[in-house]
């Protein structure tokens, strides 16, 4: 079966049992699509309309955390035209795929929507998610020295850094609600990892 044929409660009820009930209340206020593929659908209208309830379906994208939604909303991200829905794209994007060409085209879509919107939380959430992705498969890494570098505003990771100061006020922007956390012990280890594939200029 065509995977976004899947049917959306069998997949739900994969899920552990805390999770089937938090899903399965937002799956019916949401309009309880009958397969992933009439969800993914009603996400991307609602994301081109700029619907608020596009941000519901992000939320429930993640906590769906099916490998399938991987491909779709990276490929997702170059059409999306703002940086709110970009921060909860990516960030809906938790079940990662052990495919290394996959990955690798992955990295140039995640950066090129990073330089586009130059914004904090788009920021954030792009390099959380690659090194995660890293953590997944080591030749992302190859594929981030490779890929030609981007630059960026010196002040966005400025004010990243700032949030990462105080990231229990900031939680909800950073995977509260999600199992799968960056590794970052530190704002430094997220620098360090960031300043290997971005530049940032000084504009002041």
């Amino acid at each position: 079966m065509y995977v976004m044929e899947m049917n959306l409660e069998d997949i739900i009820a994969e899920k552990d049992e805390k999770n089937q009930r938090l899903l399965m209340a937002e799956f019916r206020n949401l309009g309880s699509y009958e397969t992933l593929g009439e969800f993914f659908e009603d996400l991307e209208k609602m994301s081109e309309k700029n619907d608020p309830k596009a941000i519901r379906l992000y939320r429930f994208a993640e906590w769906l955390s099916h490998e399938s939604l991987f491909y779709s909303l990276v490929n997702l991200l170059e059409d999306l035209k703002s940086s709110v829905h970009t921060e909860y794209a990516i960030k809906a994007i938790t079940k990662i795929p052990n495919e290394p060409k996959a990955l690798c085209e992955a990295v140039s879509k995640v950066l090129d929507s990073v330089q586009r919107f130059q914004e904090p939380g788009v920021l954030y959430q792009a390099v959380a998610l690659l090194h995660r992705m890293e953590m997944v498969d080591s030749s992302v890494r190859a594929c981030l020295r490779t890929r030609r570098r981007i630059t960026l505003d010196e002040n966005v990771l400025r004010e990243v850094s700032n949030r990462m100061e105080n990231l229990a006020k900031y939680e909800e922007d950073f995977h509260k609600n999600s199992d799968v956390r960056a590794d970052f012990a530190s704002k430094d280890k997220f620098i360090e990892f960031t300043n290997e594939f971005i530049n940032f200029k000084n504009t002041l």
